[in-house]
């Protein structure tokens, strides 16, 4: 059977997972894909994630937990400014 078809299997609890850290449901949705793409991409490289013949899924955990953080991070880099705030009226 296929790595990713075994990941796959649990991919309610991937979602389940990723709305814990404080996702919204499409957010999650959108993460846990990524986490397909990186878990394609190590096996492709001929990267082992199994331990014990069974798929590692405290790795598994440990990327998602990485690409919601990158996520926080750029949401973080960009500076909201409401319309109605003072330096838009006073830039005028």
């Amino acid at each position: 059977m296929n790595i990713l078809s075994e990941i796959a299997k649990k991919h309610q609890d991937w979602i389940k997972i990723v709305k814990s850290f404080g996702c919204k449901p499409e957010i999650a949705e959108d993460l846990v894909q990524e986490m397909y793409l990186k878990m394609d991409a190590l096996i492709k490289r001929g990267i082992d994630i199994k331990y014990n013949d069974e798929i590692n899924y405290f790795y598994i955990y440990k990327t998602l937990k990485s690409l919601f953080l990158d996520l926080k991070r750029k949401e973080s880099k960009y500076v909201k400014i409401s319309l109605e705030s003072d330096y838009i009226k006073n830039f005028k």
